[in-house]
């Protein structure tokens, strides 16, 4: 019993720090957004979704009201993941979703997939 309990409390942390996931490579990129952490929010993305928050960051911070959210669902199909969730903006919220995709093995927020 003294074995297990370590090798189970670091399976939690090994998942808990492994966020290559399309919830938690979304939960990190809309935690981003609600700082306004556009280079952080860049990161996670493929190169058009760098193109698109390089567009909202040219429109200015300030203008930039995505004041939080919260995720109601995920829906993976090979290598393409959509994650739906509640935004709050200006005292309103409205669904919406993150879509991605996987690159080299890691979850890429993929604004080029809606055409």
């Amino acid at each position: 019993m003294r074995i297990l309990l370590p090798i189970l409390l670091a399976a939690c942390i090994f998942t808990a720090c492994n966020n290559n996931s399309p919830v938690g490579v979304a939960t990190e990129f809309l935690d981003c957004l609600v700082l306004k952490d556009f280079d952080c929010a860049k990161r996670h993305c493929t190169a058009s979704g760098v193109m698109a928050i390089s567009f909202i960051e040219s429109v200015g911070k300030s203008e930039f009201a995505f004041t939080g959210y919260k995720i109601t669902r995920d829906s993976v199909e090979g290598d393409k993941a959509w994650v739906y969730y509640d935004a709050e903006a200006n005292g309103q919220k409205r669904g919406n979703l993150v879509e991605l995709t996987k690159i080299d093995g890691k979850w890429k927020v993929d604004p080029s997939m809606r055409k």
